[in-house]
């Protein structure tokens, strides 16, 4: 039975397929994908197909994975990178997960669900603070997550990423052999429309813009 997100990234496949220049974009992101044009960190952040490269992913879930970097590219998505986890154990390593995310820097909060089984995500990931976010290449203060955002531990697809991103307004993303938490935030579209429940908001910080290699 296919799901929710990978209807959506069927979708999405077939609006690109249908634009002009749409097959030589979903080439080319094919290409970039096997030419490691992006860090390995970014891309598992964005998605981590079960047991399959990405240049060997279904071609809908390169849609995903191209529309999630868009949204990131544009700043309608917000990055933030915990750093210091160590790569995640398999599920039924959960008490070991659970541990090295109780270890967490202030203000970031992880809870592992210890029974998930097929549900839609494995935990929530929470901060009650501002902090500092990677937006379009520059930072920027984003607010405390007034609602948790879905946690994915291990293999996520790039579509249901990109649902929970549209949905829930954010996913945290610790990937099988990447030693850092990504927390991808939506932030709303340029007209100021904010296109989640979580209704997020951001402000520019008051300094120097940054532009580090994430979203690249």
């Amino acid at each position: 039975m296919t799901s929710l997100h990978e209807r959506n990234a069927l979708g999405m496949l077939a609006r690109l397929e249908a634009a002009s220049g749409g097959l030589e974009t979903l080439a080319d992101y094919r290409h970039g994908l096997r030419d490691r044009r992006w860090p390995d960190a970014y891309v598992d952040a964005i998605g981590q197909v079960f047991r399959c490269r990405p240049a060997s992913w279904p071609a809908e879930q390169i849609a995903a994975f191209a529309v999630v970097h868009g949204w990131i590219t544009t700043g309608r998505i917000a990055v933030v990178t915990i750093k210091g986890a160590s790569g995640p154990g398999a599920d039924a390593c959960r008490e070991d997960n659970a541990a090295e995310l109780a270890e967490l820097p202030k203000p970031f909060r992880a809870d592992l669900n210890m029974t998930q089984n097929c549900a839609d995500d494995d935990g929530t990931m929470t901060w009650d603070e501002p902090v500092m976010a990677n937006v379009a290449g520059s930072l920027a203060l984003i607010p405390p997550a007034t609602v948790p955002v879905p946690l994915e531990v291990g293999t996520s697809d790039p579509s249901r990423t990109f649902l929970h991103v549209f949905q829930e307004g954010g996913v945290a993303r610790w990937a099988y052999g990447q030693h850092e938490i990504w927390i991808l935030v939506n932030l709303g579209d340029r007209s100021g429309t904010v296109l989640s429940k979580r209704h997020l908001a951001y402000k520019a910080a008051q300094q120097d813009p940054a532009h580090p290699e994430e979203g690249n």
